[in-house]
């Protein structure tokens, strides 16, 4: 079927022709009109004083805690372990389960690539 004819079939096909007074009926449905703006009240000097003032009240609250924490610390932690410590232990038993267990962990970081890569392109699917 060539442009023309196409053209021509279209144009033979029924099309809705809207009634008189349809668009003002629609907008009548809509929000009431406004025609006065928005009132604007600027006031540029209360906003840079309530800007320092939570400024020095965040501040204050900061420095606050970390006083207490520096005061409280060694009641907490005596004997205890650290966070650090803490990280430093996972990191070495981490590594030495993997470097164990080297194909069972290359494996599972391959499995783990390509379900992430099948979620990300079903996603994009659903975007298009």
């Amino acid at each position: 079927m060539r442009y023309e004819d196409l053209e021509e079939t279209l144009k033979r096909q029924p099309s809705w022709e809207p009634p008189a007074g349809f668009a003002a009926a629609v907008v009548a449905r809509g929000l009431p009109r406004n025609d006065m703006p928005p009132a604007i009240h600027h006031r540029p000097v209360f906003d840079v004083f309530r800007a320092a003032y939570l400024a020095v009240v965040a501040a204050a609250l900061v420095s606050f805690g970390a006083w207490m924490l520096w005061r409280l610390m060694p009641l907490v932690s005596d004997g205890a372990m650290t966070a650090v410590d803490a990280y430093e232990m996972f990191v070495e038993l981490a590594t030495r389960a993997m470097a164990a267990n080297a194909l069972l962990a290359a494996w599972a970081s391959a499995a783990w690539s390509l379900s992430v890569a099948a979620w990300f392109t079903r996603r994009a699917g659903v975007w298009m």
